[in-house]
């Protein structure tokens, strides 16, 4: 497996018991933004914390998917495409969750690949 350069994990890690992938890409495959809405539901109500994501700089073309760009009270900000594992403990059942939001990338998509795989492995 190639580098993990472009992985960066959180500080505080849970140790998962078996757990279960669940992807939801953004974007025209969305199908109304029903799988990122179900995978947010997810997080927000098995109350997730931020396991991992991926930096989106060489997996990204921004002239097709652009950054958004707001000002705000602490003046210009930017938010660039992002792709977040969440880790969901589930104590009261036999394995936990990692519910993974992104976007499909234009460029490396094996790497990419295998960012998502290693996640798992760890």
């Amino acid at each position: 497996m190639g580098s993990m350069e472009h992985l960066n994990w959180m500080e505080d890690i849970p140790t998962l018991r078996n757990p279960t992938l669940v992807v939801a890409f953004e974007g025209w495959n969305d199908a109304g933004e029903s799988a990122t809405a179900a995978a947010e539901h997810l997080i927000e109500h098995l109350d997730g914390s931020l396991l991992a994501e991926i930096d989106p700089e060489v997996f990204f073309d921004f002239t097709e998917t652009r950054p958004n760009v707001r000002i705000g009270d602490e003046g210009r900000e930017v938010s660039w495409p992002f792709n977040e594992f969440t880790a969901i403990e589930l104590p009261d059942q036999d394995s936990d969750l990692i519910v993974f939001i992104g976007a499909e990338p234009q460029l490396q998509w094996r790497t990419y690949i295998e960012h998502i795989v290693h996640v798992i492995e760890e």
